[in-house]
């Protein structure tokens, strides 16, 4: 069974305090890496443009947490 995530390629976040339509706080993700049983791991480019490696469920959980928001449009928050 491949694991299951509802991060996406093309999705962008910021973090909550910073100002959403500034690119350079956001975080976007560049692809999913969900091996069969492995846990996914998320490969995103960050605040300074590097691209890093992440558990796709600490990711998550920085979401559901509120850390991090999505972006939506030219730069909107979108409400969770």
């Amino acid at each position: 069974m491949i694991a299951r995530t509802f991060l996406a390629p093309g999705q962008r976040y910021t973090d909550v305090t910073a100002d959403p339509w500034r690119l350079e706080h956001q975080l976007t993700i560049v692809h999913i890496d969900a091996q069969s049983d492995d846990e996914p791991s998320v490969i995103y480019r960050s605040f300074n443009g590097d691209e890093e490696i992440a558990s796709a469920r600490q990711f998550e959980a920085a979401i559901l947490s509120g850390l991090i928001v999505p972006v939506v449009g030219a730069g909107a928050v979108a409400a969770c």
